[in-house]
């Protein structure tokens, strides 16, 4: 949203995937029916505010969780540069206490809420979301789409017409393969009837989902190897490679200790 020179983000669609061990099949890559631990699966919220999400997560992801003695981990790719600003203002403004972010400058890569851990996803996979999918091995289910994200300001929320020029997709900022891919899924939808709201949802959806078997799969690949959950004590990547070396590595009462000089 704009106001002469100030630009103010403001989210005005959110969408989750949930699921907890019990319910999520690891060989179909899929949640089987309505979970009785963790409710249902595709989860919407459309309005310009937090508010709706926060209530979902706190009224009734935490309530389910607390009855079955759990936590709610909740992944979020560019979390702590983007994302985590606006979940960080909506706890403020339910006047939560006793909530704990863990801040690096502006950044904001996790908060603990009660039994509620938000988590920047970046901060275990140093991944691009493009590149997800063939890193884990799921190009056969879920590939990154495209999305006129610069169009998406109040004004233009309810455009539908013709495909979108390029600039509208950022093809400023996108990587050289990534780039050659858009202009040939651009040049073959020329003549689309495009609906703005329409496809924002998709490739909203279809970001959420490829975030979401992209932690599964890593998590699942990670205890089959270690037999250690690299996100329950964890929430970057540092720390889990320490607790496989001291957990596979080092002998007892074994300590490690850098030379000055380095290795």
């Amino acid at each position: 949203m704009k106001n002469d020179e100030l630009t103010s983000h403001k989210p005005n669609l959110l969408i989750s995937n949930t699921v907890c061990d019990k319910c999520y099949d690891h060989q179909a890559s899929t949640k089987n029916g309505n979970c009785e631990i963790c409710g249902e699966f595709i989860k919407k919220f459309f309005g310009f505010k937090c508010e709706l999400f926060g209530d979902y997560v706190y009224k009734e992801l935490a309530y389910l969780a607390e009855k079955n003695d759990a936590l709610v981990y909740i992944f979020d790719h560019n979390f702590k540069s983007y994302d985590g600003h606006f979940i960080l203002q909506d706890v403020f403004n339910r006047d939560f206490r006793g909530i704990e972010p863990i801040p690096n400058g502006s950044e904001v890569i996790k908060i603990n809420d009660g039994n509620v851990r938000f988590i920047e996803s970046l901060s275990f996979f140093l991944l691009p979301l493009p590149a997800m999918p063939k890193a884990f091995g799921l190009e056969r289910l879920v590939e990154k789409g495209f999305c006129p994200f610069l169009l998406n300001n109040k004004e233009e929320i309810d455009y539908v017409g013709d495909l979108p020029d390029e600039k509208y997709f950022g093809t400023d900022i996108m990587k050289s393969n990534n780039l050659a891919r858009f202009k040939n899924w651009h040049n073959s939808n020329q003549g689309m009837i495009f609906n703005l709201k329409h496809e924002m949802e998709k490739y909203r959806s279809n970001d959420v989902l490829i975030l979401l078997l992209s932690v599964m799969e890593f998590r699942n690949q990670f205890k089959e190897i270690t037999s250690l959950d690299p996100i329950t004590r964890n929430f970057t990547l540092a720390p889990v490679g320490l607790e496989i070396s001291r957990a596979k590595f080092f002998e007892p009462e074994q300590l490690a200790i850098t030379p000055i000089t380095g290795f």
